[in-house]
C-alpha cells in the first residue's frame, strides 16, 4: 500500500474528516494534508510521529509504511536513472 492511501485509511478509521485531522496536526488549512495523501507531498518524520497519535496508530506499523514507500520511490528512481543511462 502506498503511503498516502495508508495514511488516508488511517485518518478514516479514526473517524476524523480532514479538516479535523489537519487543525489536530497543526494547519489550519486541509489542502496540506490533501497533498500528502495524494502522494503530491512528502510527510516528515515529525508529522508522522504526531499521525500516530493523532490517529492512534502503532509507531512500528507506521515506520514501516514510511520505510516501504521510500524503498519504492528509490527503486523507482534509480530505475528510470538506469533506463535513461542506457539509450546514451
Amino acid at each position: 500500500m502506498i503511503l498516502g492511501s495508508f495514511l488516508k485509511q488511517k485518518r478514516i478509521d479514526a473517524l476524523l474528516s480532514q479538516g479535523e485531522a489537519s487543525r489536530l496536526l497543526g494547519y489550519e488549512r486541509s489542502q496540506f494534508l490533501s497533498n500528502v495523501e495524494r502522494g503530491k507531498r512528502a510527510p516528515s518524520c515529525d508529522l508522522l510521529r504526531r499521525m500516530c497519535v493523532v490517529y492512534k496508530v502503532d509507531e512500528k506499523e507506521m515506520r514501516e509504511q514510511w520505510i516501504e514507500a521510500r524503498v519504492i520511490k528509490s527503486k523507482n528512481h534509480a530505475t528510470k536513472c538506469w533506463e535513461g543511462s542506457s539509450r546514451s
